[in-house]
């Protein structure tokens, strides 16, 4: 399921006018595992719902706190969007279950 196209999606929320390395680099990764995931830079582009609807897993990067913040927010909006959908913040898995975002797994960093 995860192997279509948009299946996986990877946001950046902040990178001050940076290219967004962070989702880019994953982005390289997944296709070389043969995956074909989507890319939203909320920098320089707006809130994609089809995006958010067609997901079943989005990873956000939030590399400063501004992004965090953004973060948190365009999670809420996939969670509102997408309820089924696995939302995986990296390294700032506890801000997002603390806002009630979701839930977050013991295990690992993703919030189902």
């Amino acid at each position: 399921m995860l192997r279509r196209p948009g299946s996986i999606l990877l946001i950046s929320c902040y990178e001050l006018g940076h290219q967004p390395l962070s989702i880019a680099s994953a982005a390289a990764f997944l296709e070389r595992a043969g995956y074909t995931p989507d890319t939203l830079d909320l920098s320089v582009e707006s809130f994609d719902v089809e995006s958010m609807v067609r997901a079943r897993f989005v990873g956000i990067s939030v590399p400063m706190h501004t992004a965090l913040r953004l973060g948190v927010r365009v999670a809420e909006q996939i969670r509102q969007t997408n309820p089924t959908c696995h939302i995986c913040p990296p390294r700032a898995s506890s801000a997002f279950s603390n806002r009630g975002v979701a839930k977050a797994s013991s295990e690992q960093e993703c919030i189902s």
